[in-house]
């Protein structure tokens, strides 16, 4: 409990214009399944979530930092100029919160450069404004990019077994009560999920709680079990 009314501390003063050094006008606060999501004027900043699920593990301030530094430096790569740096949320001795300040560390935010929404491929596309060269040159930086990696030291099998892990974990996820996705839906899309990795599921069968969801992939010749 200490550590959700901490989070949530932290959550409220992030969406307060008047916690950042740079004063922005407002803060737009987007929420997702994994992170809060501050755009603070020109910056935006990342906080993620204290949660733990089957494709990655938060829960911990350690973990936090390690991910936070993990997606500075991956993005780098792609954007230099839009991934800033890893910034500690420090509580101080007056019990106050800042950034960068002196005092106890007690989480950690991805800092990044705002880019003009105005820009994005969605907005464009919404405008009618998306043309093949956009996309062309996209795919050319992407091409440029993943050819000068070293490849990954993964087998067809495991890369497999993972993909299909994470059906598992979607699963899972859709199951809380109250969700949306129930009944034939939920049926459906796992079926294709399936399907797109050359199975035929012969039946899936969907029991009334997580621990007895269970696929069988029919010409995969395997039954996973959530």
């Amino acid at each position: 409990m200490e550590l959700v009314n901490e989070y949530a501390a932290i959550v409220r003063w992030f969406a307060n214009p008047e916690s950042y050094p740079h004063r922005p006008d407002r803060v737009e606060h987007v929420e997702t399944h994994i992170s809060h999501v501050f755009l603070a004027g020109s910056y935006v900043y990342k906080l993620k979530k204290p949660v733990k699920h089957d494709f990655l593990d938060f829960s911990t301030l350690g973990a936090r930092e390690h991910a936070c530094r993990e997606e500075i430096r991956l993005n780098r790569r792609l954007a230099p100029d839009t991934y800033l740096d890893v910034v500690p949320v420090v509580r101080g001795d007056n019990g106050d919160l800042s950034l960068r300040g002196a005092g106890e560390t007690v989480d950690w935010l991805v800092e990044m450069r705002r880019l003009p929404t105005e820009l994005s491929l969605d907005t464009l596309h919404r405008r009618n404004e998306l043309r093949p060269e956009h996309i062309d040159r996209l795919a050319a930086t992407l091409v440029r990019f993943y050819k000068d990696l070293p490849p990954l030291r993964l087998t067809p099998e495991k890369h497999r077994q993972r993909y299909l892990s994470h059906i598992r974990g979607n699963l899972r996820s859709c199951w809380p009560r109250g969700t949306i996705c129930r009944g034939e839906w939920l049926s459906a899309c796992t079926a294709f999920s399936f399907s797109s990795w050359g199975c035929s599921p012969t039946s899936l069968t969907i029991a009334s709680a997580p621990a007895a969801l269970s696929m069988d992939t029919g010409t995969c010749g395997r039954s996973i079990s959530a």
